[in-house]
């Protein structure tokens, strides 16, 4: 809260750059992420513009699963393109919001693959 008020704070120490930034001089955008809006206290939610950004729909993650993540699975199991039988991600498969579970999902497909072979 001190951080949005020059009269109280005309400066912060950002410690991911090492560098003290003054408020003074400066023009700074401050942008905060969360995935809970109940967490931000009230007096900060009326300080702040809230700018809502959805996950990705199917046809996105469709797209992210088949030309990202299959390959970075096959890579990271060590199995190579000739060496696995061709399968298809149905969307029921990659219906998953998160990318990040996706991503589980996709490698745990291609350990099993990598188990086979072996």
């Amino acid at each position: 809260m001190e951080l949005l008020d020059p009269e109280k704070n005309g400066s912060f120490m950002d410690h991911y750059l090492s560098i003290l930034i003054n408020l003074y001089k400066m023009q700074v955008l401050l942008i905060c992420t969360t995935n809970v809006l109940g967490t931000i206290p009230n007096p900060l939610r009326a300080r702040i513009e809230i700018i809502h950004i959805y996950g990705y729909n199917l046809d996105e993650n469709v797209c992210i699963a088949r030309d990202y993540l299959e390959k970075r699975a096959r890579v990271v199991s060590g199995i190579k393109v000739d060496q696995r039988e061709p399968f298809v991600l149905w969307p029921k498969t990659i219906a998953e919001k998160q990318v990040r579970n996706l991503q589980h999902h996709l490698d745990r497909i291609y350990r099993k693959i990598a188990l086979q072979l072996v």
